[in-house]
């Protein structure tokens, strides 16, 4: 229908109460659209972020919650940022996001080992 520009506003509204299903393809195609253009660094990202927002809308029993945790969401991230540009030393050391934490998950996982066993240990060979 709308195969590479976005339509008006007027447009949008119209869809979505004529055929909020094809209305609802359509916001789907557009955002595929969008992280497919996104620089590959931050594609995979955007593209978990855009999971979680779909996963707030499925959640969500009717359309202005779903604005609401929405709009909750973004303010949420937009506090952290905040906190992250104003003092970053005091951010890190509240998440617990140094080089010794790092360093000491890693020395852990070398420790964890396991002897590997076969599931069906192959008969002994008779010698004739």
């Amino acid at each position: 229908m709308f195969e590479d520009t976005i339509p008006s506003f007027e447009a949008l509204v119209a869809l979505a109460q004529e055929d909020p299903a094809e209305f609802e393809a359509l916001r789907d195609q557009l955002c595929k659209q969008i992280l497919d253009q996104a620089p590959e660094h931050i594609s995979r990202r955007l593209k978990g972020l855009q999971f979680k927002i779909n996963m707030e809308r499925q959640r969500s029993k009717t359309a202005i919650k779903s604005c609401l945790d929405l709009s909750k969401l973004m303010n949420d991230s937009l506090i952290e940022l905040e906190q992250v540009l104003s003092n970053p030393q005091e951010f890190l050391r509240e998440h617990n996001v140094n080089s010794q934490t790092v360093e000491t998950k890693l020395a852990r996982k070398k420790q964890a080992s396991a002897e590997i066993i076969q599931l069906f240990p192959e008969p002994p060979r008779s010698e004739d």
